[in-house]
């Protein structure tokens, strides 16, 4: 499946259009939460890494 087919039907689902039943869009919001908490949950664990990324760049950003 072609990403661009995926956004055309959360858009269409979003929408409330026919443009896919209500199973798929059950399946649709349950991955995109899925996905979600997944980011959030390892955007904690990497948090402090990420600092420190952001610090060395603007760092070398400013000299």
């Amino acid at each position: 499946m072609k990403t661009g087919n995926m956004k055309h039907k959360i858009l269409h689902a979003l929408k409330g259009e026919s443009g896919m039943s209500s199973m798929e869009a059950v399946v649709v919001v349950s991955i995109v939460i899925v996905l979600v908490t997944a980011l959030m949950y390892f955007g904690d664990a990497d948090k402090e890494f990420m600092a420190g990324g952001v610090r060395r760049a603007s760092h070398v950003g400013w000299e």
